[in-house]
């Protein structure tokens, strides 16, 4: 199991954490005296302590002395990345979103997943970590209460666990019992880019101690026409380009941002405007900060000589690697891609762009480290910048170039953007033992291919736009509520793959289309598990979530429902009796394939199929794998990669085939000598062949004709298929009971 801290230094860091208090940050008490109006709720002192207690700085500060002046920052080695162990420990990870996951008489997330038939169901299954996100207060604080919370998780305000997710005794338990299980805890760390909340409040005030937390600029009382008129104090609003043109003219605003020039289709980035804010002072001001996906996200000042952003960040890394114990934690720092004044040569070179980035992922990456943690990288970025931070920074980072790949082929029926990406990351010279394969991306399907810019490679421009226009005409011909807004899709991964088998009626479906949806699910399950480093699958995927219906849930914004259209409702274990809405207010979606204990005694449904493949994949250890080749295949649909199997399997190879056209496909594959001597020995199994055993051995009647130097292989339409090649008495070992 993953380094453990001392025992008297885990007494310590409890003890401590009790006593102060700090770990968990309080609601207000509903004896507050109730506030009048927003001006002297501002300037009351009262209300600025009571900001204070909520805020993650002085949290921070509290968590610190656990670690100052001890040896606990020096027990596990940091600088390294060391994703070897990572693979050892927990290469098959479940995740699951606390608003999607319906429980029983509302009981929050962390007493329903203590529940034994859910470990016995991921043992069973060969999940090996379980990654709960998000999990802490989100949203904003107004007024006395901690009110303007929502659940969608990257706008975090504070340490605590939202009380809907559970308490922190209920994580420790959860903690213990997946420990139990042979399992591991995973959660994400504070965003580059938080909500708006007591630190960002208390900064806008102009608190001493708070200033240098977020980007922001306080604006002089003439320059305030320029900015956007706001009526509530508190509204924020984005500066028009031309405000912002003429604010760097007269040298209020910095210049340019580098990310402002750089052709990327990233995430939306600016600057932003706050009302008329009164200070502890008593002087009214109007700030402008760089916000990051929205207004309501404003970015973290990785870079200010107080290092405030940086005490904010620590302090989620100690609360939680340090003191409950997370394993495996998350990191986002796209915000700071570009963030950068441009130089006065013009340089836009990735490199450059992705300087801050890459300094905060390293850093942060290391502390985790120290506490004996790993880390993944959660951002969607170009190749090129991927692999820049994963040098030193974060020991894994989540594939999802190879997700989006993967789905556009299955969309269109080609693979050749797939082919294309594979052969990118492997002249990147990155690591494919690093990657965290998923299904879907949790934010949906970028259709701006965000994977493929700064690649100094004329022809990909036109690729991208290919598969844009094309995946666009496909999903926009099946008719029905098709959600894309700055190129993403927000749908589920089975309302994709309905999408790509063009049902119209996703509410009616049939037997036969029911089946076309598993198919084309587990061919994507299979693809990415096949691959080396680690496999994530999400609850949504299992269950078989669709999208909900437009306008069920009550929205602030546009981007708020469309980030709800994919967070239906499920019931894991059919435990949740007559729920139809989680605690946190997303109602039940409807769902493909069912609960987990269902489908595992349903042969042949996506968690029945899912089980043998991992089976497969944990027994020959494919996360230890050696990509060798991707080879040319005769269908456009078609995708080939070889790989080495770990040397305990002999030397064997594993020829991973999957299909994504809609109709059966033919290719021969000829084994040079290079990759592997064949004897008379030699033989050639299908491990993922349907059989009633569902062993990952291969069955006798799996064995595929090898002629000569050559393989013949039939693909049936959306199929991934498994081919172990070398001596059969190496590789056919009864697994580990």
């Amino acid at each position: 199991m993953r380094l453990a801290i001392r025992l008297h230094h885990i007494l310590l860091i409890l003890c401590l954490a009790l006593a102060l208090g700090g770990c968990t940050p309080r609601r207000a008490d509903k004896a507050l005296p109730k506030v009048t109006t927003p001006t002297d709720l501002r300037a009351d002192p009262g209300y600025v302590q009571w900001l204070e207690k909520q805020a993650m700085l002085r949290s921070s500060q509290e968590l610190s002395r656990i670690v100052s002046d001890t040896g606990i920052q020096w027990l596990s080695p940091s600088v390294a990345p060391r994703p070897e162990t990572l693979l050892q420990e927990a290469p098959v990870w479940l995740t699951l979103h606390p608003a999607s996951v319906l429980t029983n008489d509302n009981e929050s997330l962390f007493k329903t997943l203590l529940h034994p038939e859910f470990w016995r169901q991921s043992q069973k299954l060969g999940v090996r970590g379980l990654l709960l996100s998000p999990l802490r207060e989100s949203g904003g604080i107004w007024g006395y209460d901690i009110s303007g919370t929502q659940f969608l998780g990257a706008d975090t305000v504070q340490y605590g666990f939202s009380k809907y997710a559970g308490t922190p005794d209920e994580y420790r338990r959860l903690t213990r019992a997946a420990n139990t299980a042979d399992a591991v805890m995973g959660d994400t760390l504070l965003p580059a880019a938080t909500g708006m909340g007591a630190d960002f409040f208390l900064s806008a005030r102009a608190k001493p101690d708070y200033q240098g937390i977020y980007c922001m600029i306080d604006i002089p009382a003439e320059a305030w026409p320029l900015l956007p008129q706001i009526t509530e104090q508190w509204q924020a609003e984005p500066v028009s380009a031309e405000s912002a043109q003429e604010l760097r003219k007269q040298h209020i605003l910095p210049p340019l941002r580098l990310r402002e020039t750089l052709d990327l289709p990233l995430e939306p980035f600016g600057w932003a405007a706050t009302g008329e804010v009164r200070g502890i002072d008593g002087t009214s001001r109007r700030y402008v900060y760089l916000y990051h996906g929205s207004p309501s996200r404003p970015v973290l000042n990785w870079t200010d000589p107080s290092a405030n952003a940086r005490k904010v960040v620590s302090g989620s890394i100690i609360q939680q690697v340090g003191t409950l114990g997370v394993a495996f934690t998350g990191i986002s720092v796209a915000p700071y891609v570009g963030i950068e004044t441009t130089n006065p040569a013009g340089q836009k070179d990735m490199a450059i762009a992705a300087d801050n980035a890459r300094n905060a992922a390293a850093t942060i990456a290391q502390e985790v480290r120290r506490y004996g943690g790993w880390s993944f990288l959660q951002d969607s970025l170009p190749l090129p910048m991927q692999q820049l931070l994963m040098r030193e920074g974060p020991d894994v980072a989540l594939d999802h170039a190879g997700s989006v790949s993967a789905l556009a082929a299955l969309l269109t029926g080609n693979a050749t953007m797939l082919h294309t990406t594979l052969d990118i990351q492997t002249s990147l010279g990155m690591d494919k033992g690093r990657l965290v394969h998923a299904i879907m991306p949790s934010e949906g399907m970028d259709m701006s291919l965000r994977h493929l810019y700064g690649i100094a490679d004329d022809k990909l421009p036109a690729l991208r736009e290919h598969y844009r226009r094309e995946m666009m005409r496909i999903i926009t011909a099946s008719g029905g509520d098709i959600l894309v807004k700055n190129n993403v899709l927000h749908t589920t991964p089975a309302g994709l793959v309905g999408l790509a088998a063009g049902i119209r009626d996703m509410r009616h479906l049939t037997p036969e289309q029911i089946a076309e949806l598993n198919r084309g699910m587990t061919a994507l399950a299979a693809y990415h598990a096949m691959q080396p480093g680690i496999f994530i699958v999400s609850g949504k995927e299992l269950a078989g979530t669709l999208p909900l219906k437009q306008g069920l849930v009550p929205a602030r914004n546009e981007d708020e429902a469309l980030l709800q259209n994919m967070m239906g409702a499920y019931d894991l274990l059919n435990t949740a009796r007559q729920s139809l809405i989680t605690p946190l207010g997303m109602p039940k979606a409807q769902t493909v394939f069912g609960s987990i204990p269902e489908q595992a005694l349903t042969p042949y449904s996506f968690v029945w199929n899912l089980g043998r493949i991992l089976a497969a994949r944990n027994h020959y250890k494919i996360q230890n794998a050696t990509p060798v080749a991707v080879l040319p295949a005769k269908n456009s649909g078609t995708i080939m990669q070889l790989l080495n199997l770990p040397r305990k399997q002999g030397n064997t190879l594993m020829l991973v085939a999957t299909n994504f056209g809609r109709q059966k496909a033919t290719e021969t594959v000829t084994i040079q000598s290079a990759w592997a001597k064949l004897n008379s020995r030699s033989s050639v199994h299908d491990i993922l062949a349907e059989d009633e055993t569902a062993s990952p051995l291969p069955p006798d009647g799996n064995t595929l004709a090898l002629e000569g130097k050559k393989l013949t292989l039939e693909l049936g339409p959306w199929q991934t298929r498994a081919i172990l090649i070398g001596d059969k008495s190496k590789f056919a070992v009864q697994p580990k009971k």
